[in-house]
């Protein structure tokens, strides 16, 4: 392979992260409008609510006594639990749907990469088997799986939630004030959930390239070709790499090691595996990186985290963190 077919191949490979980037986004986008729809459905009820108990108190404030004696409040409540409900299911299809979509596009991909090093041969057909999918669907990626995160997530939401509205107007607060804090709470359950969604989706990415990898190295050596060489973890190259990603950077493992490392190491880790293919030279190969003066992405020849920071004038991965957190605290 030449030069300029290495480096169609690396242009290939970053769209293609980029269209994973483009396809998270757009998953969150669709459970952030199911956030703020639940949102202007309550403010709608309490303002019915409002209008019908406290309009007129003094400093617009709730008239607990009056709201006590109606069952109003409550009939609301309920219907805000069911909505919650109703919004963890659609969640939970986002996030189910998501993965089986990721799986099968970048288990496509890899195989397009890995016939490509090794001039358009084939060797294990780019469909990945239904049992892989299944396992994407079902595994526990060490924090529980992520249906029984989010029914346990929606318990203490409830809650939460109810006590917030309760304790709100029991204090006689203004309506002004009730919504603010349903605002905020809100929120907070609409970044877990898309922290959730986001660490999915790139995890199920990293899985079926594993999985990939796994069938082909399999594949090669039950035909006594022994071409995969090891899989190596690539971090994003810039100063919100945390230090154990850091440490991870440009590091090989063989299939067998490759089980044991994490898809992803922590929420919103951008982590990625690439094959190294026995026989073939790949010390050319220019990564992105993000200069941490201007903020510009440019290209570098840096194989690893290390390299990168020194590129950058510091002696380590780890005092760049440092002089990065020293930067960030004088700003």
């Amino acid at each position: 392979m030449n030069r300029e077919e290495l480096k169609k191949l690396q242009e290939m490979a970053i769209e293609q992260q980029r269209k994973l980037i483009r396809f998270k986004d757009e998953r969150i986008r669709v459970l952030l409008e199911v956030y703020a729809e639940f949102l202007q459905d309550i403010e709608k009820e309490l303002s019915y609510l409002y209008t019908k108990t406290s309009l007129g108190s003094p400093e617009d404030a709730w008239d607990w006594d009056e709201i006590r004696r109606g069952k109003d409040l409550e009939a609301i409540l309920k219907q805000m639990e069911m909505s919650i409900d109703r919004m963890n299911g659609e969640v939970t299809g986002v996030i189910t749907n998501s993965i089986k979509t990721v799986g099968v596009v970048d288990y496509a991909f890899a195989s397009y990469i890995a016939a490509a090093h090794i001039q358009g041969y084939i060797i294990v057909p780019p469909v990945i088997p239904e049992r892989a999918i299944k396992v994407l669907l079902e595994k526990d990626w060490g924090h529980g799986h992520f249906s029984d995160n989010l029914w346990g997530q929606t318990e203490n939401f409830k809650e939460h939630l109810r006590t917030t509205l309760v304790n709100s107007m029991q204090r006689g607060e203004s309506f002004r004030t009730t919504t603010v804090k349903l605002q905020k709470r809100i929120g907070q359950e609409a970044y877990k959930s898309e922290r959730l969604v986001r660490s999915e989706i790139i995890t199920a990415s990293n899985e079926a390239k594993k999985e990939y990898m796994t069938d082909f190295d399999k594949r090669s050596n039950e035909m006594g070709m022994d071409l995969l060489k090891a899989m190596k973890v690539l971090e994003t190259l810039d100063n919100r790499t945390c230090k154990k990603c850091q440490a991870m950077d440009g590091r090989e493992f063989s299939v067998e090691e490759a089980k044991s490392i994490p898809a992803t190491e922590h929420p919103n880790c951008r982590r990625t595996f690439v094959a190294v293919i026995r026989g073939f030279n790949n010390a050319n190969r220019q990564r992105a990186a993000r200069s941490m003066s201007t903020g510009k992405t440019y290209r570098t020849d840096a194989k690893n985290y290390e390299e990168y920071a020194k590129e950058q004038g510091l002696d380590s991965a780890t005092s760049y963190s440092k002089q990065y957190k020293k930067q960030e605290s004088e700003e």
